[in-house]
């Protein structure tokens, strides 16, 4: 791990330049079983070919350091994507997705107001616009777009975590 991700803060983070922070998804195949961890909005799908066994089974599992137990694919009906006839069956169906971690998540929410951040949208003079971003308090910074991500040191202070979400699929 790079040592920025453990180093202290300075007095006044809004001040000190410092490195973004990132985000990541792993997964790793066994077998039939997948296992997966993400970190922010990154995107993980397993699509299988139509026409497949559709038992897929799908089971998150919280790590340890997170409150989140997200499973976004278990309760959606199956998607079905066009593979222009190539696959068999002609088409692919989503069989799982990982959900991004958003700062507007009841539970994400909660854990940044507990840190002393808050969550909000950018305001123009016609209203609010874009995403719901993790800011200070009192300040408009960093606006990131994400409840969870490595190395964002800043964050840190306001509730951006850098646990992961974990699912196994088999």
């Amino acid at each position: 791990m790079p040592q920025c991700l453990f180093d202290p803060l300075p007095a006044n983070p809004a001040s000190a330049p410092l490195p973004p922070g990132t985000t990541a998804a792993l997964c790793h195949v066994h077998g039939r079983r997948l296992t997966a961890a993400w970190v922010g909005d990154s995107r993980m799908v397993l699509g299988l070919p139509l026409g497949r066994d559709s038992s897929t089974n799908t089971n998150t599992k919280p790590n340890a350091n997170s409150t989140a137990n997200r499973n976004s694919g278990n309760n959606k009906e199956v998607e079905e994507l066009d593979s222009g006839g190539k696959g068999p069956g002609g088409g692919w169906r989503v069989a799982w997705s990982s959900q991004d971690h958003k700062p507007e998540a009841p539970e994400e929410s909660a854990r940044i107001a507990a840190a002393g951040g808050r969550v909000a949208r950018s305001v123009s003079r016609n209203g609010p616009v874009g995403p719901y971003r993790v800011w200070f308090a009192g300040a408009d910074y960093p606006g990131l777009a994400m409840s969870r991500a490595l190395g964002d040191r800043p964050g840190r202070q306001i509730g951006i975590t850098c646990a992961p979400s974990c699912a196994e699929v088999s």
